[in-house]
Formats: C-alpha cells, structure tokens, sequence
C-alpha cells in the first residue's frame, strides 16, 4: 500500500465532506418551491473518490477512508468548538465572530463564559449518515461489479447510496421542526423532491466523469 496516496485520498473526500457540511444550510433558487442546497452538489463527490480508491487499492482501504472521515469530522468540530470558545484580541474580534457563525452558530454561557458549539443534531445525523450510506455504496458497487461491470455497479450504487442518504438525512433533521410546526409534511416532501432531483443530476455527472477516468487509464 501506498501510504502518501491513500492520505492524499483521505485528505480530498474529508476535505469535500467538510465543504458539504458547512454549505448544507446554503440554497440557491432553481424554480419556484424548488431550491437545493450547495452542500448537496459537492457531496457526490466523496462517493466517486471512494470508488476511486477502492479500484486502485481495494476494499480494506476504501473502508479505512470511511472510518477515518466519520472520525476526523467529529473531532475536527470539537477542536474548532474549543478554538472558537477562546476569547479572541480585539484587532481580530470581526474574524473570530465569523469563524463562528461559520462553524460553531451556537452558544451557551456559564457565568460570562459563553461555550460555542455545532448544530450538533445535524452534524452527527450528517456523520452517521454519511458513514452508513457510503458504507453500503462501496460494499453494493463491490457485489455489482463483481457480476457484470464498472458502469452498472457504479450508476446503481451510486443511485442506491445517494438516495438513501437524502432519504435519511432530511426526515431525521427536520423531525424537530415537524413536531414544532414550523414546517408541514408538504414541504418535507418538497424537500425530499428537490434533494432527489439534485441526485439524479449529480449521479449523472459522477457517472460521466467516472466513465471518463476508466477510458483514459484504458488508453
């Protein structure tokens, strides 16, 4: 094994998972009652580098990868929260508030002592999410693969991985404002739409470029 390039695979999909994470509160407008989250659109890209990685090293290390992005999100919130937590300089107060609002929005106080920490509900439903269903991309893409080729695997492991991943993430984060009213199953739906809609396009597109990268390293 390769070390450099197994960290090198690491560093990129911890790197996007991050970058889906802090953007998954950000929408953009595509029609009416149909916006998608940033977050969304750079999120299937941690399922092509795991395949990705699978293919040039196997499953033992594609695994690893999950584990270690699952882990290292954890702790990389909880070091942020401590750093954010510490009372910064006055010439550097604008960029400590918004390294908060940027990772750590939330806050309690003890005394004067104000604690910032994560939406900690949906970092963790995020995580655990994102362990589960990749889990189950790599080890459906494996069996697939293993009966008929690369392309099928992939568009139905992507296509099987994604959609359980939506399918989990926006009831489970919304469970709280479903029981406070604040939304209605009909705009849950609504999400679930948009958010499925977003997975066609970008399983489509990690589709292309996967079949792109199998057909250069052919030639």
């Amino acid at each position: 094994m390769k070390k450099s390039y197994v960290n090198n695979y690491g560093i990129v999909t911890f790197m996007l998972l991050l970058i889906s994470f802090i953007f998954i509160n950000k929408f953009i407008y595509i029609a009416p009652n149909l916006n998608i989250n940033i977050g969304l659109l750079i999120y299937p890209f941690t399922f092509l580098f795991l395949v990705l990685m699978y293919n040039k090293y196997g499953m033992k290390n594609a695994k690893e990868v999950i584990y270690l992005n699952f882990i290292i999100l954890l702790i990389f919130y909880v070091i942020v929260s401590l750093l954010n937590t510490i009372d910064a300089i006055t010439s550097s107060e604008i960029i400590s508030e918004n390294l908060r609002n940027i990772f750590t929005p939330n806050y309690f106080n003890i005394s004067n002592f104000y604690i910032y920490y994560p939406d900690m509900a949906k970092l963790l439903t995020f995580s655990l999410v994102y362990f589960l269903t990749h889990y189950i991309f790599i080890i459906t893409y494996e069996a697939i693969e293993g009966y008929s080729n690369y392309f099928l695997g992939f568009t139905l492991a992507m296509f099987i991985g994604f959609i359980i991943d939506q399918m989990l993430y926006i009831p489970l984060t919304n469970i709280k404002n479903l029981m406070e009213h604040s939304i209605n199953y009909q705009e849950l739906i609504r999400m679930m739409t948009a958010s499925f809609i977003t997975v066609i396009f970008t399983s489509v597109l990690m589709l292309i470029i996967y079949v792109l990268i199998k057909k250069r390293k052919k030639n």
